[in-house]
């Protein structure tokens, strides 16, 4: 089975969600999003099952079967410090990517729901502060990953 691929400066506990990319072997690929953990009543129950989740999309998954999931990756674009910051950038990604229009894009449809406080972080300062702080920080990584520093 094909391991998740991140940045192992980020540990996968401090956070609330991932969005990914799933990655075929012909070049196709899927963006989606993933809770890292199922909440109780607003509380953390238990972890989800994101350690061994290939999407949602039922094509994506027969694809990947087909393939065979050694031959394929899942990468995490971004460790997410809620579940409305990985569907804000998941939007942001299918849609600055043409997604719905590139070939190679296996993603169906972009439908997703958010309110002001998703886009602009939370209306709580110290949560507001530590959500800047952890994008600007994960910002920095990617600049350095990518040769942009």
């Amino acid at each position: 089975m094909s391991q998740w691929l991140y940045d192992p400066a980020f540990d996968p506990q401090d956070y609330a969600s991932i969005v990914y990319r799933i990655n075929l072997p012909d070049g196709r690929y899927y963006i989606g999003k993933k809770s890292l953990w199922v909440l109780k009543d607003g509380k953390i129950a238990r972890e989800s099952d994101w350690q061994d989740y290939w999407g949602s999309s039922k094509d994506v998954k027969a694809l990947v079967t087909e393939a065979g999931k050694h031959a394929c990756t899942r990468e995490v674009v971004r460790f997410c410090v809620s579940r409305g910051e990985a569907s804000w950038l998941e939007a942001v990604l299918l849609i600055k990517g043409d997604c719905l229009l590139d070939p190679m894009c296996l993603n169906g449809n972009v439908l997703t729901t958010f309110n002001h406080r998703v886009v602009k972080g939370y209306s709580n300062d110290e949560r507001r502060e530590r959500y800047l702080k952890d994008i600007a920080k994960q910002r920095d990584t990617m600049r350095l990953n990518n040769g942009d520093a």
